[in-house]
């Protein structure tokens, strides 16, 4: 090959080369933010606020055949996974939940987002008494299919300001809240040191000291179901919803959990399926400590045919204690049908170091002090509270904790017991 045929190529591959690097930019274009914006036209954009849609149509499913939009701020979606295809919208006035036939919600509406709904073509109806905004489905209210979700929702804004969470009393609650973000202040979990949701079920959580028709309810499918109860005091926020006539909150992740204390459980029973480890001893009386399986509770009566005289006691198998520094007990407990005035004498909680097998002697126990008692006049359950732990038993490998039942031939109670817990 000749000079001038190589000096050819070699001018081409240099052209080439430039008009390559040419090409390639040093940055990259960002690409743009699209922000969702409603297209439609209407005066304001909304024709109608949640509280006059609900009170236009109260029924149990009312086909919505007026032209109406309402538009809210999304405060709660299904991505933790405690709400399922579902998400609730709040403006000024009120609340509703959506029931949208779609997974993954939070992926187009999330929290702090503004959304309006063209309604006309959908359903209103109540679900066991809760508000829903959705479609009919076997002649009662259901989920909005998936192929008209384009049709009925539109979202208007990125995630802004975040509605904030009206403070309110459990005592003092009415359906204008449903379907609204609430904050509880200064409450604590009567089932500290569980899990939010039971293995194979959502879980009805009780907050003490608020009432016993207000739960704190979980999906077992939620993010946080499996995690422990913390104990103490703190605030609790979520959606207020109702199940027939209880009012349930629904947390939307563990972010609505604040200024609790988490703690370590060393030994727990919930006597919901028996008694566990726990052993009866009948020290008299022809009755004994047994397992109530419908109400998922320990039960001690004297009473048969009429009033007898027991001592009975329950004592749980051996709490290792040997690495711990400071523990505490608690349970939950009712009592009814017998003298309130010997209540706090008759029904009493024991501990020992000693203690191995067979009726108890005396000399093994020490009594401890239950904090709260039941009314002694009814079913409804009441915590015992914070039952510290002697430093005595701290340290310790074989510790047991018992109760004693007393009863007699003028009155018999009934002792319920449940979510027995030692946590550190």
């Amino acid at each position: 090959m000749n000079t001038k045929n190589i000096l050819s190529i070699l001018f081409i591959l240099a052209t080439i080369a430039f008009s390559l690097s040419s090409c390639v930019k040093g940055d990259f274009d960002e690409p743009p933010i699209i922000v969702p914006k409603v297209e439609f036209d209407t005066v304001a954009r909304y024709d109608m606020t949640i509280a006059d849609l609900l009170i236009k149509y109260p029924g149990t499913c009312d086909s919505i055949k007026d032209t109406i939009i309402i538009k809210g701020v999304v405060t709660a979606n299904d991505e933790s996974g405690n709400l399922y295809k579902a998400i609730t919208i709040q403006d000024e006035t009120a609340g509703i939940m959506i029931a949208i036939n779609q997974t993954s919600l939070y992926v187009d509406f999330r929290v702090g987002e503004r959304v309006y709904i063209k309604c006309r073509g959908m359903y209103l109806g109540r679900y066991h008494n809760l508000p829903q905004l959705g479609f009919i489905n076997a002649g009662a209210i259901g989920q909005l299919p998936k192929a008209y979700i384009s049709m009925h929702l539109f979202q208007d804004s990125l995630p802004g300001k975040k509605v904030e969470p009206v403070v309110v009393s459990p005592t003092a609650l009415n359906v204008a809240m449903v379907n609204k973000l609430v904050r509880i202040e200064n409450v604590s979990f009567a089932d500290a040191g569980s899990t939010f949701s039971d293995a194979d079920a959502s879980g009805d959580r009780q907050l003490e000291g608020v009432g016993s028709t207000f739960i704190v309810r979980t999906s077992n499918f939620a993010n946080f179901a499996k995690m422990t109860i913390p104990s103490g005091s703190g605030t609790i926020q979520g959606i207020l919803s109702y199940y027939n006539s209880t009012y349930q909150l629904t947390i939307r992740d563990t972010n609505d959990i604040i200024g609790f204390k988490y703690v370590k459980t060393l030994f727990s029973e919930s006597f919901a399926n028996g008694l566990g480890g726990f052993t009866p001893q009948s020290v008299s009386g022809a009755q004994t400590w047994t397992a109530d399986i419908t109400y998922k509770c320990a039960k001690m009566s004297g009473f048969s045919g009429g009033n007898n005289q027991n001592e009975d006691w329950l004592i749980s198998p051996a709490i290792d204690l040997s690495s711990v520094s400071a523990a505490t007990v608690r349970f939950s407990h009712a009592i009814n049908k017998g003298d309130v005035a010997n209540m706090m004498t008759n029904h009493t909680l024991w501990i020992s170091k000693t203690y191995s097998s067979g009726l108890p002697n005396p000399s093994d126990w020490v009594q401890l002090t239950i904090p709260t008692y039941p009314s002694g006049s009814s079913w409804t359950y009441a915590n015992s509270g914070d039952i510290a732990i002697p430093a005595a038993y701290l340290g310790q490998s074989n510790v047991r904790i018992a109760f004693k039942y007393l009863s007699s031939t003028t009155e018999s109670a009934t002792w319920e017991l449940q979510n027995f817990k030692v946590t550190e």
